[in-house]
């Protein structure tokens, strides 16, 4: 495998392509467990495709431009897994090939190659969340971009638009995920160590990072929605609290083989000689990988799939790790050997076939779980008062509260006038047809909000749901 994509060849991209075709069939063929993060996704593309505004009438803390990606799914193909899967894949091989480009055309290696390209890909698919259609996912296409804008500053053939547009690059990438925003003071760095930028081209470059986050501030802003805008889209920042998907223990796990990797390529590029050039580019990605753990750290929610933020910076020096190998059988072997190991991971989380690891591999919040409720509310709009969106699978949101943590900012303070008067309008107007109190707050919501109460039964075969009423007579609960 190494062999064959070490030549200089474009055509090596059909392989690539056919490469990525076969390790995304888990996801084409709908062998991934269904996930929590991916379901809210896409909940959010239905109810803004339903005509509901971002942030105002349906409350989650997604970059509006990965929302706008949602709903375009699924005003096209309604709640589709495949369209998701489809169009992740795309994104991977569009993000392997101009990441291989990039390197290619500023020689940041001794030789031509496709292996970064091929490294690229494999990692990728470290673990099979993935596979999702996520914002660190999309942001990252914008990324590269702006990687390769600081390479050609630094190989010195960047002119002032090549600053502008690197900084308008992450700007676009922080409307996906804002944590990105984390990469503008990394390259900044770079620029100022390897560089003679002048102050002005400094202000060039953040008027670019200013220019698609102050559009998306206008555009809320003449929507009348500044004030939830300023609350959801900054709470994607851990400062306001996290809620983790997977455990910090278990990430770790998930970074070890790449990062074990990493480190014996980052070693071997400090016993090698090269070009100033080729020297300053390395140090550029070592930068990206530290705003990537940035970025990572100040997400509000934490899953494997956020790690996709540091495979560019570990398929780079992996890449030079296995090119450096003259023997060629040594080097298919620790390519092979990698890959397995890989494989090895997502078969022991999935299928749990080593007992001894249950306490360290804790994925149940992450997986679309099972409930008894299901039959009850299947078909219906429902509100799920809690962080498992597992009821949404085959149900519809009522409300706007799908993200948790700024639900319960409202829906525990109802002693605020504010809040009462604007939660009884939002059950008014969008009334779930089933509640579900995961979180044990609705005798108090219906202590404040007597009419709402009297509207619906308490079920009973779950105490802690709730049934609409129909023209006076309890709903049944089937």
């Amino acid at each position: 495998m190494i062999a064959f994509f070490r030549l200089n060849d474009p055509y090596r991209l059909i392989g690539i392509f056919l490469l990525l075709l076969v390790l995304r069939l888990p996801a084409l063929l709908g062998w991934i467990p269904a996930l929590q993060p991916q379901l809210g996704w896409m909940v959010l593309g239905e109810n803004l495709a339903a005509g509901d505004s971002l942030y105002e009438g349906i409350w989650d803390n997604t970059g509006p431009f990965a929302a706008a990606v949602y709903w375009l799914l699924d005003a096209l193909f309604g709640r589709s897994l495949l369209a998701h899967s489809l169009l992740a894949m795309l994104v991977v091989l569009i993000q392997a090939a101009q990441f291989n480009l990039m390197l290619l055309n500023f020689r940041a290696y001794n030789e031509n190659t496709y292996v970064p390209a091929l490294i690229y890909t494999v990692l990728a698919h470290l673990f099979y969340d993935f596979y999702l259609l996520s914002p660190p996912l999309l942001c990252l296409t914008f990324l590269l971009l702006a990687l390769r804008n600081s390479f050609k500053v630094i190989a010195g053939m960047g002119k002032d638009e090549s600053l502008f547009f690197l900084g308008a690059y992450i700007g676009v990438a922080a409307g996906f995920y804002l944590p990105a925003l984390a990469y503008l003071p990394a390259l900044l760095f770079a620029l100022l160590l390897f560089t003679g930028t002048k102050p002005r081209q400094y202000l060039l470059l953040l008027i670019g990072a200013a220019l698609p986050l102050v559009s998306i501030t206008l555009y809320f802003f003449w929507q009348d929605n500044l004030q939830n805008y300023y609350f959801s889209y900054f709470l994607s920042l851990s400062i306001f609290g996290t809620d983790n998907y997977l455990s910090t223990l278990f990430l770790l796990g998930l970074a070890t083989i790449p990062t074990l990797f990493f480190l014996v390529g980052l070693y071997r590029f400090s016993s090698r000689n090269y070009t100033i050039t080729q020297t300053r580019m390395q140090q550029a990605i070592f930068y990206f990988l530290i705003a990537g753990l940035i970025a990572i750290f100040f997400s509000a929610e934490r899953s494997g799939f956020h790690l996709l933020l540091l495979v560019p910076a570990w398929a780079f020096y992996i890449s030079h790790y296995l090119l450096l190998i003259r023997q060629h059988f040594k080097a298919e072997l620790i390519f092979w050997g990698f890959c397995l190991l890989l494989v090895a991971l997502n078969v022991l989380v999935l299928t749990r076939m080593v007992p001894e690891l249950d306490p360290y591999i804790d994925t149940e919040r992450l997986h679309v779980q099972p409930r008894p409720e299901q039959e009850l509310v299947e078909g219906k709009k429902i509100l799920s008062l809690g962080r498992d969106l597992s009821l949404y699978q085959h149900a519809r949101l009522a409300t706007p509260y799908l993200e948790w943590r700024l639900a319960t900012r409202q829906l525990s303070e109802l002693n605020y006038y504010d809040n009462l008067v604007d939660a009884f309008s939002y059950f008014h107007l969008d009334t779930p047809q089933v509640l579900v109190d995961d979180a044990g707050i609705v005798p108090q919501l219906f202590e404040r909000m007597p009419t709402i109460a009297s509207r619906y039964q308490q079920s009973s075969r779950f105490p802690h749901v709730y049934v609409l009423r129909e023209k006076g007579v309890a709903a049944e609960d089937n």
